[in-house]
């Protein structure tokens, strides 16, 4: 999924954690329809991000057509979409964050090697 996103303009998902994400990390506009567990509360604060709208079932007839017309030509969804991607882009890597903090800890308590835990 993280290959194919870059290249879409819009996402429609049920709203759980791992898609939302991603397709903030790519800037694109989301539609949400959450079933279960955390998924409304993702969708809610997708909502209040700007960054989407959120669709409950059962569907009307033209329900989704209005939802995705309205999240790919609202300038404002777009915007916002933009903006949340260059703030949650990935300056480094997990690893490279991991040996950063462990060079640190390493250089302020003056260690000369790592110990094993336990």
């Amino acid at each position: 999924m993280a290959s194919l996103l870059p290249q879409c303009t819009a996402l429609v998902h049920p709203a759980g954690i791992g898609a939302m994400s991603l397709a903030l990390a790519c800037g694109i506009a989301q539609v949400a329809m959450p079933v279960a567990h955390d998924q409304f509360d993702n969708a809610a604060r997708l909502v209040s991000l700007g960054a989407g709208v959120s669709l409950r079932t059962p569907l009307g007839e033209d329900d989704m057509f209005n939802a995705m017309k309205h999240v790919l030509e609202d300038p404002g969804i777009t915007f916002t979409c933009k903006r949340l991607q260059l703030r949650t882009a990935p300056s480094a890597t997990a690893c490279d964050i991991a040996v950063d903090l462990m060079e640190r800890c390493h250089a302020l308590h003056q260690a000369r090697t790592l110990k094993k835990a336990g």
